[in-house]
């Protein structure tokens, strides 16, 4: 039905082109822009977000807001991993304790040995953190043979006077040094010191490898003699004292 040659107004949004901006809307009249409206929003898909006229300030305020969210996310996720390693530390934290030295261990980092009662010629052992500890007291006849060898002959050369404090003591780790096993003081080997009977290492008078799969001499600990009959194995030797100036 045509009214005038034109379609009445309220038929007008049946025949109307699809509206391209919101200009068209805003120019026509009341009537035509409710229906022009009316027929944009139907033929929007369910998802689509209407593009609205932002005006002054509200392009700032969606910006801010959106700064808002990712800072929010950003603080979420910083939590989470704090949380997680917190967790994992106390989770943790008792099985790295447990491998720190207990208190007897820490008790027994310095140990003292009375001499007075070993006899020249006599080999005696103790415990030093947890390691056997040779102490020998030696004869002139040892101490001899230890300061006579050919540091060419040895396979670890060594002088005795650098293993001693005293020519007459003797003290060392009685662990071999190839697969750790403990020397025998019953077998002195074929250079008066030790055999270890594992693979055959043999040891001299000042505890020097000289024959066997041993790749070094036997460990000299850390120890100070506080006395002529006590050492305290462990405890860092004395500084000599300086030769008097004549």
């Amino acid at each position: 039905m045509r009214h005038g040659g034109r379609n009445p107004p309220f038929m007008r949004h049946r025949d109307a082109r699809p509206v391209s901006s919101y200009s068209h809307i805003f120019a026509a009249s009341s009537f035509d822009r409710a229906c022009q409206f009316g027929v944009v929003i139907l033929s929007l898909p369910p998802t689509y977000v209407l593009p609205i006229p932002a005006r002054k300030g509200a392009k700032h305020l969606a910006h801010a807001s959106e700064k808002s969210h990712v800072t929010r996310r950003d603080f979420i996720i910083v939590s989470s991993q704090v949380a997680l390693a917190v967790g994992a530390a106390a989770t943790l934290w008792p099985f790295i304790d447990q491998m720190n030295p207990a208190a007897d261990m820490l008790a027994l980092k310095e140990i003292e040995f009375d001499l007075s009662s070993v006899q020249p010629g006599q080999t005696v052992t103790t415990e030093w953190q947890k390691k056997p500890v040779f102490i020998r007291r030696r004869t002139p006849e040892e101490i001899k043979a230890a300061e006579d060898a050919q540091l060419t002959d040895l396979p670890d050369p060594q002088a005795d006077k650098d293993r001693v404090q005293k020519p007459e003591w003797l003290i060392l780790v009685a662990t071999c040094t190839h697969l750790g096993c403990i020397p025998s003081n019953l077998y002195k080997g074929e250079y008066g010191g030790w055999l270890c009977p594992c693979h055959g290492s043999h040891y001299d008078t000042s505890g020097r490898i000289r024959k066997g799969p041993a790749p070094r001499n036997l460990d000299v600990p850390p120890y100070q003699f506080v006395s002529d009959t006590k050492v305290l194995i462990g405890a860092a030797p004395k500084a000599s004292a300086p030769a008097a100036q004549g």
